[in-house]
Order: structure tokens, then sequence, then C-alpha cells
């Protein structure tokens, strides 16, 4: 007290002007003191105590949901996440492009339809307990194949696979017909027995063990999963001390999930890195000098889909013709995250597949398909001058106009456009109009998905124009769109495709995947194909695997059940204070983590 009514005496004792400077000086103090709490001592996570304390944040623009790896594949950012909580019996490795052991030591039979995993020694649970062979028979079998489990794509990983419990560490699964792929499969993370015995598997997609759940990764919970009353959703994970494999130098990560662009460029400050920048970001982040930003490609293509039931469809000569008026250097010097690819057989040098385009070679084409006469019709609106207006699009939000399946191809306003000719589209000799309906996503306007679905489509809609075929542009949002695919309510379908691991193409060109539930989107069905594709899963000799990817290569290029357009790029931002990263060879952004611990700090 008497030190501070003899710092008021001599603050009286000051002229108005010293006054003035004192108080200055004391607010300067004051700011320069806080930066230094803020930078060096690491109040509210920020600066350099981030780096001391081994504290690493990476954010995602999306929601973080449930850490579960047996649901990871529903929300990318729960899977990075899943990646260092859970591990499976294999892993992937970066390094090597292949399915490696992790938690076990497997062995193959003879006829390649027994696999026999033995769990190494001393893995712990997080909480202490050892892993069993309870533990995986409860993952694969109480759960993946219960009738009640939620992950359709998961699940059809194991349908017919029988799981055997040997001894306490010993489990098995039998196929009934080889596959040389299934391996990929036993990367899922297991489930604690111990913990969720009891919970029933319809309950478990929302069981409170997906905000706090144990595992046996390198990585713990620390601070479970939350969300904040603006949305935004943190989980802490603490480095686990009894891993069994190499324990990271990474003492802690923070992961954040923002429910909106405008909420991550607010805290890019709180961050170390963003996992994968959505397009929109990815300028904005590129302007802070704080991150580099570092592109990478993954086991995945976009392209328009023939659906092989519709009658004008099943003509190859009409599908390679609508192939040849495609030139795709021309729209994808506008879309510059983009890779051109030439087939679904990824693991093939694309340029070696080019396919020669020609706007008079597609013409010819379909002439000799029968479609030489034409028909004029009037428009108001120039082919290929913009996206389909709103009445083209239909969402399941309710600011958006209603639309009907009467009006969903049609194109309104005509008097803010001005009269442009009639143009000529291509009939047969018996009056069947070459006309189709083109599917697509429907983004929200002005996003960057919206300008790149609005480039693709004006060029495909105004080229196969000029060839003389009339295209119905309509676009959808997720929940219709997913609508229309389990239906096939469509003739052409712009959609992408994710291989995954093993760069399998039985779930996508197989036959028997053409129906609502599978993924055969051209509803294409190929004895050849189905053939090879079989062959292919047989064959465990990779030198003559690759000769049947690339006859399979050849064949999908002869029957053109789709063109193929290209891969995404995507972008990782990191403010380089963590050194030992790789993103070569990743076949999903969570396998960044592949090799955590060579993760460091600078």
């Amino acid at each position: 007290m008497r030190f501070l009514s003899l710092f008021l005496r001599v603050i009286r004792s000051y002229s108005r002007v010293e006054k003035i400077l004192s108080i200055i000086f004391i607010v300067a103090f004051c700011l320069l003191g806080g930066k230094y709490l803020m930078d060096k001592i690491g109040i509210f996570g920020f600066g350099d105590n981030v780096m001391k304390e081994g504290i690493y944040t990476e954010g995602f623009q999306t929601n973080l949901l449930r850490i579960n790896p047996v649901y990871a594949d529903l929300n990318e950012p729960d899977k990075d996440i899943s990646r260092l909580v859970f591990t499976g019996l294999t892993k992937y490795d970066t390094a090597t492009k292949k399915i490696v052991g992790d938690m076990a030591d497997v062995v193959i039979s003879e006829d390649k339809l027994t696999y026999t995993f033995t769990l190494k020694d001393g893995i712990m649970w997080h909480d202490g307990q050892p892993v069993t062979a309870d533990d995986v028979y409860f993952t694969f079998k109480d759960i993946i194949q219960s009738p009640d489990f939620q992950n359709p794509i998961l699940k059809a990983n194991f349908d017919g696979v029988t799981v055997n419990k040997i001894d306490n560490k010993t489990i098995s699964f039998v196929l009934t017909s080889p596959n040389s792929f299934f391996i990929t499969n036993t990367t899922v993370g297991l489930l604690p027995f111990h913990v969720l015995q009891g919970i029933s598997v319809s309950d478990l997609y929302s069981f409170q063990f997906n905000q706090n759940p144990v595992g046996t990764g390198p990585y713990k919970i620390s601070t479970p999963l939350s969300t904040t009353n603006n949305g935004i959703s943190q989980i802490v994970l603490q480095r686990f001390e009894q891993y069994y494999g190499s324990i990271p130098e990474l003492e802690k990560i923070r992961f954040y999930g923002y429910p909106t662009r405008t909420e991550l460029l607010a805290n890019l400050n709180s961050l170390n890195a963003i996992a994968k920048l959505s397009d929109e970001t990815i300028e904005a982040v590129s302007k802070d000098p704080r991150f580099s930003l570092y592109g990478y490609s993954l086991p995945q293509y976009n392209a328009i889909f023939f659906n092989m039931n519709n009658a004008l469809l099943k003509s190859p000569k009409v599908r390679l013709a609508m192939q040849k008026a495609i030139f795709k250097d021309a729209f994808l010097e506008k879309l510059p995250n983009t890779i051109r690819i030439e087939t679904p057989v990824l693991s093939l040098v694309q340029d070696e597949w080019r396919y020669v385009a020609g706007m008079d070679d597609a013409k010819k084409l379909l002439e000799d398909a029968g479609f030489n006469k034409f028909y004029k019709e009037e428009t108001m609106t120039p082919a290929s001058e913009d996206i389909p207006p709103v009445a083209n699009a239909q969402s399941t939000d309710a600011a958006q106009p209603a639309v009907t399946e009467e009006n969903a191809a049609t194109t309104t306003d005509s008097a803010a456009q001005p009269e442009v000719p009639a143009i000529e589209y291509r009939e047969n000799a018996g009056g069947n109009k070459l006309e189709l309906r083109l599917v697509a996503r429907l983004y929200p306007e002005g996003s960057y998905k919206y300008n790149e679905t609005k480039i693709l489509i004006d060029y495909l809609q105004g080229n196969w124009t000029k060839a003389g075929i009339k295209i119905n542009v309509e676009l959808y949002d997720a929940t219709i769109l997913q609508e229309k695919i389990r239906a096939r309510d469509y003739d052409l379908l712009l959609f992408g495709q994710s291989l995954g691991y093993n760069l399998d193409l039985y779930g996508y060109f197989h036959s028997t995947q053409s129906n609502e539930n599978g993924l055969n989107l051209s509803n294409y069905k190929s004895f050849k194909v189905d053939t090879l594709i079989e062959a292919i899963r047989t064959t465990f000799d990779e030198e003559e695997k690759t000769k049947k990817f690339t006859d399979l290569a050849k064949a999908i290029q002869e029957d053109v059940p789709a063109i193929f357009l290209y891969r995404p790029v995507y972008y990782y931002a990191s403010d380089n204070k963590v050194t030992g990263m790789q993103l070569e060879g990743m076949a999903f952004p969570s396998d960044r983590f592949c090799h955590i611990e060579e993760w460091s700090f600078t």
C-alpha cells in the first residue's frame, strides 16, 4: 500500500504532457509483455511454447465427429485421428507402398484362402489391458459382420469371410475364393472387447466411446473430443509411452475442426498445419507468410460415366464419338489443381493410354451409328453459355426454389438472353433423338467446386452440341444425387471414385456391382472384364498382376464405359516447424502419419 501511495503521489506531480507520455509507456509495456507471455510462455497455446512442450496443432475445415476406426471412412478428419489412436493387424507403408505387418504376423495358406494372424507379444490397450484374439474376433465378427453395422463399405469387405478364434493370440480369416487384395482390409483398427462388450452394434455409432476412445496406437486421448458453442470441435492426443512400436518424439497433438472457412482462417495463428485445404482456402492461406503449401494426389479420379442401360448409349460408336469430341487439355488448362488421366488403372503410365480426339471423327462415328438426320431446335440461350440456371438444380435446402422432375431439365429467363440461331441436333431414321441427361453435384454458387463444375459442364455440353448431341444438365445436392445414383437415374454422370490401397476395380467395373448397392456406375457388363478383374484378384505375383492390369486397361479402353478425366490435386499447409513429414505414396490423407515417429520440431 505504501508503494501504491508513493506511486500515485509521483504521478500527481507530473505535468499533463508527462502524464500522457507515462500512459503511452505503460500501454506499450503491457502490450510487449503480453506478446512475450503468448510467444514464450505459451498462454492460449500460441507461440514457441507449443514447440517446447511438443504440442503440434492441425486444423480441418470440417467438424470432428467420432474417433472410431470402423466408422473412420465416413469422415476424413476422423480417419486421420483414428490412424494415431488405433492400429490394425497390418498397416500401409508409404515408403514401400505395401501392406506390412503391424500388430500381428500373418501366414497365408498355400491355396490363398486362409489368413492366419498371430498377435505380437506385449501389445497393450491405452488403459493397460493386454490385446488378445478376443479383440480381433470382436472387431471383425461381432461388429463388422453384424447385420446392424452401419458402414456398408467396410462391411462388404468381409462379406462371406469366416472369422475363427484359434487361441488367445491367434485368429484366422477364411475366404471363399483367393483375393490378393484382401490383406488391405486388415489395416482397420481394432476395438477393445473389454470396453465395448455388451454395447449394441446399432448403438455404437453414437456411443460416448467415440469421443474418448481406448486404442492401441502411438497416441492416446488426453482431452476428449468436444464441440464449443460456436461449433469448433477439438481433441488433444498424448503420446502413449507403452506403445509397442517406435515412440514418437512429439509429445502432444491437438486437432481443431472448424465448421466454416471463415472460422478456419480466423484461427490460422493457432495452427501449425492445415490437413487438407479446401479449394476456396488455398489462395487465402498461400498469402500467409507463415505457411508453405505442399501438393499431393491420391488414387482418385473424376469421370463421366455412361449409363449403358440407356438404349442410345448401348451403341459403342455413340460412346466412342462422345469421347472423341472431348479435347481434355482445352478444359484442364482452366482447372489448375488437376492431373489428366486416361484409364482407371492408375498404376499404369497414363500418357501411354491417350486417345486421339477429333470432332470430324466423332461426327463420322455418330453417322455410322445411324444418327445421320438432323432436327432444329429454337433456343434463346447460346450452348455452353453457363452452368444451367437454378431451374436445373435441385437441393434439399429449403432456401432453394422447388424443382420437379418435369422441370429439372428446362432453362428459363429467356427474356434476359439474346436470341441465337437454332441448333441442329441428331436423330436416326426412326425419329429417335440423340438427347441425353447429364447429372452432376450441385455446389454452393461462387464456390471453387461450383466454378470447377461450371467450366467442365460448359465445355462438355458445348462440344457435344457441336457434334449434334443434345445435353440436358441436372444438378443436385449430395443427398438427392445419392438417390439418383442408387436408382441409376441418369444417362451421363459426372462423379469421382477412390481406389484406396489396392487399386482393385472389382467394386467399380465388375458386372455384379451394377445394382443400387454397387458402385458400377456405368451398369457395365463385360465377361472379358469380369474375368480379368477376378484373375487379378487371384494373382499374387506382382509382375503377372501388372500384365493382367494392362489387359484390363485395354478392355476398358475398347468398350468406353466412361470418359476418365482427371485426378484432383490437394494441398497441405505447414508452418514448417515440424520436419520428417512425408506426403509421397499416400492413398489417404491419414497416411501422412505413417511414420509419425520421424516427426520432430525444428
